[in-house]
């Protein structure tokens, strides 16, 4: 599924010179076992692919609860001087929408049938902010 999403990507970026890409996502892509081989995890495999340097990996070596990942989005969707999403980015405005949370503070993903649940664009904006503007709580 790597090289899927690594062709989808450069579909999408035919322009785009690969020193410019960067690599981000949750700490479990770290975890070898999910690929089954050793040496190898998620990222390892990403960054083999694109072809790029492991200088263009940004990924938290632990993830953010739940909790606390609420707290950084909402501040930032509060607070930002200017946050802007593509109108084509239909999927992750649904998410930012639409994604709900359980009494105890973790999102609901009860069934990955229902589209609302997924939350797989919100995860992505929860990553770039948890990689690249996880001081903003503190501003």
């Amino acid at each position: 599924y790597i090289k899927a999403m690594a062709q989808a990507i450069r579909l999408r970026t035919p322009q785009t010179d690969k020193r410019r890409y960067m690599i981000t996502g949750d700490a479990s892509g770290r975890n070898e076992n999910i690929l089954g081989r050793v040496g190898m995890n998620v990222f390892t495999e990403l960054l083999n692919e694109f072809g790029v340097h492991q200088s263009q990996l940004v990924v938290s070596n632990r993830n953010m609860t739940h909790q606390d990942s609420r707290i950084l989005c909402n501040s930032i969707f509060a607070n930002y001087p200017i946050l802007m999403i593509n109108p084509k980015c239909r999927d992750t405005k649904r998410d930012l929408e639409f994604v709900k949370a359980n009494p105890d503070g973790s999102i609901k993903k009860d069934s990955r049938a229902n589209v609302l649940q997924q939350a797989d664009f919100f995860d992505t904006v929860r990553y770039m902010f948890h990689n690249f503007e996880r001081e903003f709580v503190r501003r």
